[in-house]
């Protein structure tokens, strides 16, 4: 299915989070004071039910075992990240939302706890991984 269709839909697409645990993938994130992160997709309105579309990683990436979201423009994508705990809709005010709340504030403290240094470290060094991957 084309984007351009979707576009011309009166259901907008749904953003959905979720606690998830980084992938081990350079050195340096072991030094970090945080091991999760939040993951944000999408739901999208496709034949009269709502699916999960999630293109976070381009194909390259999966010779580093990262999960590639493949959509046929009708069923769910695998999702990049394994969800640890609840899956929450944007914006619904349900009790997951405040789970989801907790853990952004949790990690958010993590990272104010690490050395900026070893954050910037962490994130050259991954972009050099995809880069090189790409």
């Amino acid at each position: 299915m084309e984007t351009s269709q979707l576009i011309g839909s009166s259901r907008r697409p749904i953003p959905v989070s979720w606690e998830y645990e980084l992938p081990d993938l350079v050195d340096v994130q072991r030094r970090l004071s945080f091991r999760t992160d939040i993951h944000t997709a999408v739901q999208v309105h496709v034949e009269g039910r709502w699916v999960l579309a999630d293109a976070t990683h381009d194909a390259a990436l999966e010779s580093l075992g990262l999960t590639i979201g493949r959509w046929d423009g009708r069923s769910d994508t695998e999702p990049a990240y394994q969800a640890v705990g609840p899956v929450i809709v944007q914006g619904d005010g349900g009790p997951g939302s405040r789970s989801l709340e907790g853990a952004m504030a949790r990690i958010g403290r993590q990272v104010a706890a690490t050395d900026p240094n070893l954050i910037a470290q962490y994130q050259r060094d991954l972009n050099e991984l995809f880069d090189g991957c790409r």
